[in-house]
């Protein structure tokens, strides 16, 4: 039977009073029966009780009191609910808190989610707002693909102006809940938004939920913000409903959010967006809505959840230089080392992780006890103590080495996109990347998204040894949507490919491009026999590989993707994959694409490997 949702309220919240009720009374007839010492008297307790459906707490409230001709007014926000969204106020029972079946319709009538319910008279000061409709998504900036609903619990008695939020939804159920157990309405839903803020690792002295205000200046507009953003992360609407529910139900009778798992993917989340600058990004959205001059600093407490989860802590001028690794084994970051630097915990390099407190560790005393690099003198070498790097002082400065080749000159390239540093080499007539490819910008190029990998979802092997895509990912396959057609895929008798153009920039910087099958022709003309390829172009990490022409191929490695979905990893210290853009094979809804193999028996050979594994990646610069 499907029940209008006054009906549904009704019977959910008739429901929930009654059986809170009746468990309280029972309660006190059994501890009534204990004091009196006998059964015959529980009995008549008992049923003196009866099922009373009076839900405890609002009874000791200021009373009931009843609402005449009051407009309430107030702004919808998830992001703001857009023009066009509805709102209704549902009359809530005095006692139970049940609604009556009495309702008045509101209207959003501006993109900022302000809304008006004129003309309200209730037989108590209890309501219940629920906005329902698209918002604006501080996230992308845009407005939402799908709908949400929200509700807020609220007393009409001293108010005219209700905002309706996350915090006023989420704190709904844990309220009820504990009016139900006895607690004054206002001080449960106090109560209740404090444990959801805590959930989240937020702290402080708020305003009411309903008196916040993610366009207004303070902490608790900021932590709203916050909450907020942290809740939506990179869900759908369909998604963030159902991580809502999931929340509502976890807190609604003790008040703690025990799930674990979707703390960490958020943290995750968290952290990628604050470290790639995002969350300026999400500043710069809501400021650009121009709905106010004030956006509050939500940032501190985004940050706050995810060195938290990760059991870092706050980062703050006494723990400067500090390198922790983060300890949440339920994070794809789990282990990942991280310096405290300006206030703010980030990625640790190589060499701050390779050296921090080395003088201690090396056993000598010195007064410092926070992140000492060893003194740089020219020609002097140390390992890492947690990679297998070895550095090497240069012009006043550590370097990773790979043992370079010293009598091959090279070259730089700063990829602007994220500031790394890599080593360029000449090799014949082209000029290489002479490293693996460690780009990770998902957002700049979504055709990367969950697909590229660090070897064992360990960062640090990513910056040892590049970062794994997939062949899609590789040549950025949403910029060449449109190229597969028949006029440039050959459909042959048993299978088919698709020739791409000679050039493909894919995911490599500006002025450089995928390795192709040219490119790696004039490599294998310039180095001699397949047979010396290991030992030619192999860096020192290999055994016996003497890398005379600087090319510092790295073993590292590959990804194996299954039809499920599962992956896994293999051929770290033994194999090398490199993708070639050059063509892709129909066998299999455009399965399989060319790439180079070399393995630690100096095999190599050319193979056409799933697009969907996970390869490295070499850039060469184009001609001029």
């Amino acid at each position: 039977m499907n029940l209008s949702k006054e009906k549904f309220l009704i019977k959910r919240h008739s429901e929930r009073s009654h059986a809170v009720a009746k468990s309280k009374n029972l309660g006190r007839c059994v501890i009534a029966s204990l004091v009196r010492g006998a059964a015959i008297s529980c009995l008549l307790f008992l049923a003196a009780c009866g099922d009373d459906p009076k839900v405890g707490g609002t009874e000791e409230d200021a009373g009931i009191i009843a609402i005449e001709n009051k407009t309430v007014s107030g702004v919808s926000q998830k992001g703001p609910f857009v023009n066009g969204s509805s709102v209704k106020l549902y009359e809530m029972d005095g006692e139970t808190l049940a609604p009556t079946g009495k309702s008045f319709p509101g209207k959003i009538a501006s993109d900022d989610g302000r809304f008006t319910v004129p003309s309200i008279s209730l037989a108590s000061q209890y309501a219940l707002l629920e906005a329902n409709g698209y918002f604006r998504n501080e996230i992308t900036g845009g407005k939402s693909n799908g709908t949400i609903t929200l509700n807020a619990l609220t007393d009409l008695s001293d108010r005219e102006k209700v905002n309706i939020n996350l915090l006023t939804h989420l704190e709904y159920e844990r309220a009820l809940y504990l009016v139900g157990t006895g607690v004054k309405v206002s001080e449960a839903k106090k109560q209740a938004e404090s444990e959801i803020l805590d959930a989240f690792e937020i702290k402080g002295e708020f305003e009411n939920s309903e008196d916040l205000d993610i366009f207004s200046s303070g902490d608790g507009n900021a932590a709203l913000l916050a909450f907020s953003v942290l809740m939506l992360g990179n869900l759908t609407e369909a998604d963030l409903t159902e991580r809502l529910t999931n929340f509502a139900t976890d807190v609604e009778q003790d008040g703690k959010w025990d799930d674990e798992k979707t703390k960490a993917i958020i943290a995750d989340w968290a952290s990628g967006m604050s470290l790639a600058d995002g969350l300026a990004g999400i500043r710069n959205n809501i400021a650009g809505w121009n709905f106010s001059n004030d956006v509050p600093a939500f940032e501190k407490y985004v940050n706050n959840f995810w060195w938290q989860n990760y059991g870092l802590g706050t980062c703050d001028s006494k723990r400067e230089g500090e390198i922790l690794q983060a300890s949440n084994l339920l994070s794809a970051n789990n282990g990942v080392h991280f310096i405290c630097n300006n206030a703010a915990w980030r990625v640790a390099t190589d060499l701050e992780k390779d050296t921090y407190k080395w003088f201690e560790r090396k056993g000598i005393e010195v007064a410092k006890t926070s992140n000492t690099v060893p003194e740089c003198v020219t020609g002097s070498v140390m390992k890492g103590f947690v990679t297998k790097m070895t550095y090497e002082c240069k012009n006043g400065q550590w370097l990773k080495t790979y043992s370079l080749n010293e009598s091959v000159e090279y070259g730089k390239l700063e990829d602007k996109r994220d500031g790394r540093i890599y080593r360029t080499v000449q090799i014949g007539g082209r000029t290489w990347m002479a490293e693996n490819l460690k780009y990770a910008d998902s957002l700049s190029y979504p055709s990367m998204l969950g697909k590229s990998w660090c070897y064992d979802n360990n960062p640090d092997n990513c910056e040892n040894f590049g970062r794994l895509y997939s062949w899609f990912a590789a040549i950025d396959s949403i910029f060449w949507s449109g190229f597969w057609s028949g006029e440039t895929c050959d459909e042959a008798e048993d299978f088919g490919y698709c020739v791409m153009p000679e050039v493909v920039q894919g995911i490599c910087p500006e002025g450089w491009h995928v390795m192709n099958s040219s490119d790696w022709y004039d490599l294998r003309e310039t180095i001699g026999p397949k047979a010396e390829a290991l030992q030619m172009i192999g860096s020192s990490v290999w055994t016996n590989a003497s890398d005379d022409y600087g090319f510092g191929l790295m073993p590292a490695g590959r990804v194996l993707v299954y039809e499920n979905g599962e992956v896994s990893f293999e051929g770290l210290d033994s194999i090398a994959n490199l993708w070639e853009s050059g063509r892709v094979f129909q066998w299999d809804e455009l399965c399989c694409a060319d790439n180079i193999m070399i393995n630690a028996d100096s095999y190599l050979g050319s193979y056409q490997d799933h697009t969907n594994d996970g390869r490295s990646v070499r850039c060469v610069k184009d001609e001029e």
